[in-house]
């Protein structure tokens, strides 16, 4: 009996990395904004600490209209938190804003004058751009081999394409169809002082500030003889001509000239070995280390190109109000005093197990009950990718993730069932991320493992524990092992070991379907199982039933069962009822029944929830429509009395519980 407890107390939801698949339209831009406080009319040149926060709705995948006006409630869709050391300061906000409608922005901030808000005057996070910046070209210079290549040097490997280049990687095809449409672009650059022209940037490397008029001029013309010329004659006109005076030829003007004079600005110019390989790359502009982006502010999530390298340039003016805010207060920063020791967990988790069944735990509960959004702002908790668990005293700790901008290491913890959180570490020990997985032992320690981080190595495959309900933590094995991966799945047993479960590697494209499994709180680790017979997959969710089975919910529409802690596996369903999916999450219930919650399929992001009494063979629909709206990369854990807690997905902040009647 104590051991079932043990086992339903001790659920975990692995974390979720909010990747999806790799497609262009779902991925990060990297971009420099520079903002520019004032007030009264005057720039402001001190200090502010201020979070950006949008309004709106997010709408699915699935194509259709979206609510009309006024029938819904706006939530935040977007965040981010910068400080400002003087006007005209540079922050790296993501404006990853794909399937977001904003209706309007608002900015909390601090000076040392005091707090301000400046509520309800922004359509978007942003002024304006201030470049249009050319399209970017991924290309490794031969003096760097595969081995050596990472995000520390990724500035070396992107270059502007400029329109020449264009005009030659296109002729070719050309060829074969001489007389057809083609463009010729046409676009000015000029030199410009940063100090006075909030549009003026260093792009090229080599030359000083520029800024750009406009997006180009492009023209359409017929040329069937340029179209028969072969490559060599063909890149010798483009070398040659003037894009002033020759309409059919593009190019950039740079002060008055054709950038192509100006060879200091293309590298590859002089390489003829690499010419001889890549000739189109003769028309490759360098790109200013000025645009690359810091360390600590690149995307924890998959970029067009590399997430080193701006790729946006935008302007941001806000004017701090002359009065303090009355009636809304800026959240301050919050750290748990006489956070419990591990005496103290160890106590509570015993005392919790002498406790008689019907006073922490239902019998027969009845899941016809409603979903109650017990947090309504949870804003310090604004993300996805998270891992979450429930320590023995009823606490939840909330771990890492994916904010929108950055990927995290901080934690946070709640001792009412999500309604509030105090932040347990600022900054763990361990590299920020998403996608890892937690767990709680039976000696009250949490595990953490594995994930994506916004910064060389970017996939883990490390294992920390904290002893203290998150806020210290310690090494257990810098490489566990099993390849790096994020997206797993980790439960504990009721003897105390730690299975591990799938995940993926090199941006979701090597999914794995191995398990693992460590007796000593993640120090060692053992392959159990190298090829388990469940589809290799990410975003999947695993869960440790009362008789001690692992139940895996793959991404997709299968459920597997192991009854000897991951060794052998068996199918107990497949195309179960519900659509496939992947980014959903599960949990066990004391009951021995399970609940499957949210996650995204073909047609988008879905809010069903599902349960099924048989170890996952059958299942049936709990609620159409719980209340709660469409998630993926959530998280969802099982209080000690029985009730369920959702934390929201991305940018929605919001907490949700079902209280299970009986």
């Amino acid at each position: 009996m104590i051991q079932n407890r043990i086992a339903f107390l001790l659920i975990l939801v692995c974390g979720v990395f909010l990747l999806a698949p790799v497609v262009h339209a779902d991925m990060l831009i990297p971009s420099i904004t520079r903002v520019y406080f004032d007030k009264d009319g005057v720039p402001y040149n001190g200090t502010v600490h201020y979070t950006m926060t949008c309004y709106g709705y997010t709408r699915s995948i699935a194509p259709g209209p979206g609510p009309a006006p006024g029938s819904y409630q706006p939530d935040p869709v977007f965040r981010y938190s910068a400080t400002c050391r003087g006007y005209g300061c540079t922050v790296y906000p993501q404006y990853y804003l794909k399937y977001t409608i904003i209706d309007w922005c608002a900015v909390e901030g601090e000076t040392d004058e005091g707090p301000f808000v400046i509520n309800d005057t922004f359509a978007k996070p942003y002024t304006d751009y201030a470049i249009n910046t050319p399209a970017i070209q991924d290309r490794w210079p031969e003096e760097f081999p595969a081995k050596t290549r990472t995000e520390d040097n990724a500035s070396r490997s992107e270059f502007f394409q400029t329109p020449e280049y264009t005009a030659c990687m296109y002729h070719h095809g050309e060829m074969a169809r001489p007389g057809g449409n083609r463009t010729a672009e046409l676009r000015f650059f000029s030199s410009c002082n940063n100090r006075t022209d909030s549009r003026c940037y260093s792009l090229f490397e080599g030359y000083g500030d520029i800024a750009a008029e406009g997006p180009g001029n492009f023209s359409t013309f017929l040329n069937a003889t340029r179209d028969r010329m072969d490559d060599a004659r063909f890149n010798r006109y483009l070398d040659s001509c003037n894009p002033l005076t020759d309409r059919e030829c593009s190019g950039w003007i740079l002060d008055g000239r054709p950038i192509k004079t100006y060879t200091n600005l293309f590298p590859f110019r002089r390489n003829e070995s690499h010419l001889q390989k890549y000739p189109c790359d003769r028309f490759l502009v360098g790109i200013n280390a000025s645009l690359v982006i810091p360390k600590n502010d690149r995307s924890g999530r998959g970029c067009i190109h590399s997430c080193s390298v701006a790729e946006d340039m935008f302007i941001a003016n806000f004017s701090i109000p002359q009065n303090s805010p009355e009636s809304r207060e800026v959240q301050k920063t919050r750290v748990s005093p006489g956070m419990p020791g591990l005496d103290q967990i160890l106590g509570r988790l015993l005392s919790w197990l002498k406790l008689s069944g019907p006073a922490k735990l239902l019998n027969n509960p009845v899941y016809s009950g409603t979903w109650q959004q017990i947090s309504a702002n949870a804003s310090s908790i604004v993300r996805q990718g998270h891992s979450s668990v429930v320590m023995p005293d009823g606490s939840i700790i909330l771990m890492g993730g994916f904010t929108g901008t950055v990927n995290t290491n901080d934690v946070w913890r709640s001792d009412d069932a999500g309604a509030t959180w105090t932040e347990v570490a600022i900054r763990a020990r361990w590299q920020a991320r998403s996608g890892q997985s937690s767990v709680v032992t039976p000696d009250g320690s949490i595990v953490l493992m594995g994930g994506h981080a916004s910064e060389y190595p970017f996939y883990l495959n490390d294992t920390w524990m904290s002893p203290d309900s998150g806020r210290t933590w310690l090494l257990m094995n810098a490489s566990s092992g099993w390849p790096v991966r994020d997206g797993q799945c980790s439960v504990v047993t009721p003897d105390g070991r730690i299975i591990l479960t799938g995940g993926a590697s090199r941006e979701l494209t090597i999914p794995y379907n191995d398990t693992w499994q460590s007796a000593d709180n993640g120090r060692t680790w053992m392959p159990v199982n190298a090829s388990s017979g469940w589809p290799p997959g990410y975003c999947h969710c695993s869960m440790v039933m009362p008789d001690g089975s692992i139940v895996l919910i793959s991404s997709g529409d299968e459920v597997w069962r192991s009854a000897d802690s991951g060794t052998t596996w068996t199918r107990m369903a497949v195309h179960p009822g519900w659509a496939p999916r992947y980014g959903q999450s599960c949990v066990a219930m004391p009951d021995g029944s399970m609940i499957l919650m949210g996650g995204e399929g073909q047609y988008g992001v879905m809010n069903d929830v599902w349960r099924s009494g048989d170890s996952g063979a059958t299942w049936t629909r709990m609620s159409s429509y719980p209340g709660w709206t469409f998630f993926y990369g959530h998280s969802s854990v099982v209080m000690p009395d029985g009730s369920i807690v959702l934390i929201d997905d991305q940018f929605r902040n919001r907490v949700w519980q079902l209280r299970p009647a009986g």
